[in-house]
């Protein structure tokens, strides 16, 4: 079963922040203070994702189930996971002896 796992308003949040942050720099050509706190936005945001994410999966996966969760290398989603959940990375998978 496929859950969806985002804030569709977070999402919309950072899509805008973004746009804004291309169009300031297309216009200036080079970096400014208002980049910097579009930078600091950027990564409340991305923290407020990971919190959404993170307790969507929690509400979610029932016990003995296993998930898939796919994130860009910037998100730290599991760290806000309950220790009752056991997270095995992609690395660790592919480094585990063959059956």
């Amino acid at each position: 079963m496929l859950e969806g796992t985002e804030d569709p308003d977070l999402l919309r949040t950072e899509y805008e922040l973004i746009m804004n942050s291309l169009l300031a720099a297309e216009s200036k050509g080079k970096t400014s203070p208002k980049e910097n706190t579009h930078a600091a936005e950027f990564k409340v945001l991305l923290e407020s994702r990971d919190r959404f994410i993170a307790k969507r999966i929690d509400s979610t996966l029932q016990p003995d189930e296993i998930g898939i969760l796919f994130l860009g290398a910037l998100h730290r989603a599991v760290e806000n996971l309950p220790g009752t959940i056991k997270v095995a990375t992609l690395s660790e998978l592919l480094k585990a002896p063959a059956l």
